[in-house]
C-alpha cells in the first residue's frame, strides 16, 4: 500500500521568513525612533548652545561698547586736563611777567640801575616792509624821580650790499625826530617802521642821555638783534 507524505517545509519557511521580516521591520522602526530621538536631542542641544553663544556675543558687544565709551570719556578728560595744564602754564608765565614788571617799577633796587626798555616786541604788518615796535620805558634808579630825555632808535642793515642805517627824522621811523620821553614810573611806546625796498634789517639800536631834572644820570645804549626782536618773545635789558 502506498503511503502519502505531506511536505510541511514550505509553509514553515514562509512563516519563518515572515517572522524575520516582521522582526526586521520592528527593529528598524525602533532604531528609527531612537535615531529620531537622538537627532531631536542633538538639535535641542545645538539650539541651546546657539542661544547661549548669542547671549555671550551680546554681552561681549555690550562690554565692548562700554569700554569704547569709557575710553572716549578718558580721552576727553585727558584733552581737557592738557588744556587746563597749558592754560595754567600760560597764566603762570603771565603772572611771572607781571610780577617782574611791577618789581622793576616798585623795587628798582632789585634790578639793574638806570633806564630800562622792557617787553620789547616787533611785529610785522600786513603790508610788506611795515612793522610795529612796542615797548615800555621804565627807570630803576635807587631814588625815584621824574626822568626825561630823547631816545634815538635806529635800524642798521644792508641795502645793495652796502651798510645803511635808518634813524629818526625820516619817513622810515619816527618822522618827527627822536622819541621824547618823560615819566616817573613807566611810559608805554609804539613806533611804526617802514623799511625801504631792498633793505635787510640786522639790528635795532637804542641810545639816549638820561636826565633827572637838569642833571645827567646815564648814557643809555642798547643793541637788539632784529630777528630776535621779531621772534615774538618779549625782550628786556633790565
Amino acid at each position: 500500500m502506498k503511503k502519502t507524505t505531506t511536505n510541511l517545509a514550505g509553509p514553515w519557511r514562509v512563516l519563518i521568513a515572515a517572522g524575520v521580516l516582521m522582526l526586521t521591520f520592528t527593529v528598524g522602526m525602533k532604531w528609527g525612533e531612537v535615531a529620531d530621538e537622538n537627532r531631536a536631542l542633538l538639535l535641542e542641544n545645538a539650539q541651546s548652545t546657539l542661544i547661549s553663544l548669542r547671549q555671550e556675543n551680546a554681552d561681549l558687544i555690550r562690554q565692548s561698547h562700554q569700554l569704547q565709551t569709557r575710553f572716549a570719556l578718558l580721552e576727553m578728560e585727558h584733552a581737557s586736563l592738557q588744556d587746563m595744564y597749558g592754560q595754567t602754564l600760560n597764566d603762570l608765565a603771565d603772572l611771572q611777567e607781571t610780577v617782574a614788571f611791577y618789581q622793576r617799577v616798585v623795587a628798582p633796587e632789585k634790578v639793574n640801575d638806570g633806564l630800562v626798555v622792557d617787553g620789547l616786541a616787533l611785529e610785522a604788518g600786513k603790508v610788506a616792509g611795515q612793522f610795529r615796535l612796542q615797548f615800555v620805558l621804565m627807570q630803576n634808579f635807587a631814588r625815584r624821580a621824574v626822568v626825561k630825555g630823547n631816545m634815538q632808535i635806529c635800524i642798521e642793515g644792508q641795502q645793495g650790499g652796502v651798510s645803511k642805517t635808518l634813524c629818526p627824522g625820516t619817513s622810515h621811523i619816527l618822522p618827527e625826530g627822536p622819541l621824547k620821553y618823560r615819566f616817573k614810573f613807566f611810559q608805554a611806546v609804539t613806533v611804526s617802521i617802514t623799511l625801504p625796498e631792498g633793505f635787510t634789517p640786522q639790528v635795532l639800536t637804542f641810545a639816549s642821555e638820561v636826565f633827572r631834572y637838569t642833571t645827567k644820570q646815564q648814557d643809555f645804549d642798547w643793541v637788539v638783534d632784529w630777528t630776535e626782536a621779531l621772534s615774538g618773545a618779549a625782550i628786556s635789558n633790565g
